[in-house]
């Protein structure tokens, strides 16, 4: 390091700026080179998978062979994901592990019907002790199918509707985890992101595929079943509120708890209908309070995608479903005035409404 610098690392620190003069730390690959080396690291691992298929196809008939090379595959990419770390060894352990979870799989259908709830539970069991390698888009892709097996599981065992209530439980409980906990922050965040995609998926499931995964299950969906699950979103919501309210210390009047009371009963009715309102508005309130801007994408579009399935499947005409959005519009403005008559702000000013405890 040349005098100059010597001076000016001198300077900084004496005004308080923490200066890092390790001359060995090498600076971090821009993006156009980790997505190149993302790609080819991509290639190599299909042109492997390939060259594999071809020289062991027979071997492919065999359950043990499926096994046996699938474990193999994954303790390259834990290798890879653990020991030795570069932009190219994370994509390419990434695509061996998700390679070894298919054979792993695919020699697990041979000896049980997917049709069973054994099948999907095995396969989220593999996805949970796969989420203790320590990388974090591995772990965010693992959480989703991990997430995406429980919900096949819980649908195979004929508690199908309690899926979506129960991710969301989990999301909850992550994501307030995360705010709290500084040494679980990365694990946290991955199996946010990862339950949050699989959340998405359960939802357009829920809605446009539930018939035909009822009969591939052989299982008949309830109303009382689906109303429990409802009622379960709802506390979700309730207990992150109350979470969220007793953390910021806020004091809330009668007249604002019954004012809150009466829209999350108002939210609850409308999900009833609209499947995922309630789940979305959860996700939402953790995005907000977490500052967290994609999660609060991951929400917008959960909103969006319950909203507008809910118009394309109501069963009525475009005058009916006209004058239901002009009443919900009237309604949400309504709303809009109380809230801020009984959270009054101050104008130029950035404080929020609620009082806070000293």
């Amino acid at each position: 390091m040349s005098n100059a610098s010597m001076d000016l690392a001198e300077r900084l620190r004496a005004a308080g700026i923490t200066v890092n003069t390790d001359a060995s730390s090498e600076p971090e690959n821009p993006w156009y080179v980790k997505a190149l080396l993302a790609l080819s690291a991509w290639l190599a691992s299909l042109f492997l998978l390939v060259a594999m298929g071809a020289a062991l196809a027979g071997l492919f008939d065999s359950r043990l062979a499926l096994t046996i090379c699938g474990l193999l595959l994954l303790a390259a990419a834990v290798l890879l994901l653990t020991r030795w770390r570069n932009d190219f060894n994370d994509n390419l352990g990434l695509a061996l592990s998700l390679a070894g979870q298919v054979l792993v799989v695919f020699a697990l259908n041979k000896g049980v019907d997917p049709d069973e709830a054994s099948f999907w539970w095995s396969v989220c069991g593999l996805q949970a002790v796969l989420l203790a390698v320590p990388n974090f888009f591995h772990r965010a892709v693992v959480a989703a199918f991990a997430g995406g097996a429980f919900a096949l599981a819980l649908m195979a065992s004929g508690w199908g509707h309690f899926a979506g209530s129960v991710l969301i439980a989990l999301l909850a409980f992550v994501w307030l985890a995360e705010l709290t906990r500084l040494r679980s922050v990365s694990l946290c965040q991955a199996l946010g992101y990862g339950l949050a995609v699989s959340l998405l998926v359960v939802q357009y499931l829920r809605r446009w595929q539930l018939s035909e995964l009822e009969s591939a299950f052989a299982v008949q969906s309830s109303a009382a079943g689906a109303l429990a699950a409802e009622c379960l979103t709802l506390l979700v919501l309730c207990c992150v509120l109350g979470v969220l309210i007793k953390r910021q210390q806020f004091v809330v009047s009668m007249g604002q708890w019954a004012f809150l009371a009466v829209f999350i009963a108002l939210l609850g009715a409308a999900s009833w209908q609209a499947y995922g309102l309630l789940q979305a508005v959860v996700l939402l309130l953790l995005a907000f309070y977490g500052q967290n801007r994609l999660l609060f994408g991951v929400a917008a579009t959960a909103l969006l995608l319950s909203l507008s399935s809910y118009y394309y499947l109501l069963d009525t005409t475009l005058l009916i479903k006209s004058m239901t959005l002009l009443l919900l519009g009237i309604l949400l403005l309504g709303a809009r005035a109380l809230f801020c008559y009984l959270w009054p702000g101050t104008k130029g000013d950035d404080t929020h409404a609620l009082e806070v405890e000293p």
